[in-house]
């Protein structure tokens, strides 16, 4: 909220984006939420685009969505000379797993940043509007929404936290029963030290 000069009264609600999906399909995820987004004023919708990616989509979703105030562009640093706009704001130390974790809310349709969000104790959604399947042992064991239509989103929304149990994180690969090493432990320690 700091970072972004945002009123504490308002929800963030974080979207990883992902170039390796197919562009069509891209766009009309990231217009739907914006969209969706814009009509909710108590949120503030943050999208944040992968190291390979030059923000092209985001930013014509943005357009076309009227450029509503509550959503904010973030671009990865790696493409600072490569972003197609001004749009979106780059921080030279970013550091996403904080962002992730002050976040009242994680969405993504294909992102592995998903398990990082799992991992931070944040609620995770995954937004498939095509029936892709990505993700689809997160939502079988419940450890994640899907978010498929505006009423997805909505409830959603209304979820105040997700509980995911350990055997779910073990599942994941996120979480060691061996007592005498707790990956999900060290990898918390790591994210944290990044």
């Amino acid at each position: 909220r700091k970072l972004l000069q945002v009123d504490t009264r308002k929800k963030i609600i974080f979207y990883a984006s992902d170039p390796s999906k197919d562009e069509s399909q891209r766009y009309l995820t990231e217009k739907f939420l914006i969209d969706s987004f814009s009509r909710m004023k108590e949120f503030i919708f943050v999208i944040k685009t992968h190291p390979q990616d030059n923000g092209k989509i985001s930013n014509y979703a943005y357009l076309d969505s009227a450029k509503p105030s509550n959503v904010i562009l973030i671009g990865d640093v790696t493409q600072k000379n490569k972003i197609i706009s001004k749009q979106f704001i780059i921080f030279d130390d970013f550091n996403f797993n904080a962002a992730v974790s002050s976040s009242d809310g994680f969405l993504t349709s294909s992102s592995s940043s998903i398990l990082q969000a799992l991992m931070l104790g944040v609620k995770t959604g995954v937004v498939d509007k095509f029936e892709n399947g990505n993700y689809d042992y997160l939502l079988y064991y419940k450890a994640s929404s899907l978010i498929d239509s505006e009423e997805s989103l909505q409830n959603f929304l209304k979820i105040k936290t997700f509980q995911v149990s350990d055997e779910i994180l073990s599942y994941c690969g996120l979480k060691n029963t061996n007592n005498e090493f707790d990956v999900g432990a060290h990898l918390l320690e790591c994210l944290k030290n990044r």
